[in-house]
């Protein structure tokens, strides 16, 4: 016997799947008239690189954030920061509010991540010093 909370379907699994044209038209249409400079993230990977999106962007004045075709490095120091963020950090933490965790986070970045720790990249220094050198 098997039992499954999700509805039988006809045909193929993914069948089901396709774009959505209104509802991303409505989004993209909503964000682009927008007054705001924004990243945002994709609605759906291929609308991300499509043309429409990519002209909407342009128009509305913003310069979308995407590294180069079968790149996996382009964003390895942002993915190691947020690595070492959530490990040395919040993960060890459960904050009550929105702003508690920003106060946590803002301390651990400016006061002990770049004052103190010490970073394999910039020869075991910590970033302060390493500024310091280099002005």
């Amino acid at each position: 016997l098997f039992c499954s909370s999700r509805p039988a379907t006809d045909g193929r699994p993914g069948d089901g799947n396709g774009a959505r044209p209104d509802r991303a038209e409505r989004r993209l249409t909503t964000f682009a008239t927008s007054n705001f400079r924004v990243l945002r993230r994709p609605f759906e990977s291929a609308q991300y690189a499509s043309h429409e999106y990519r002209a909407a962007l342009v128009a509305a004045g913003i310069t979308a954030s995407m590294s180069r075709k079968a790149d996996c490095y382009d964003n390895a120091p942002m993915e190691s920061f947020f690595h070492t963020l959530k490990t040395e950090l919040v993960h060890h933490r459960q904050y009550q509010t929105r702003t508690e965790a920003e106060r946590d986070i803002f301390a651990f970045i400016e006061g002990f991540y770049n004052q103190t720790r010490l970073h394999s990249a910039i020869g075991y220094i910590p970033p302060i010093q390493m500024e310091l050198k280099a002005a």
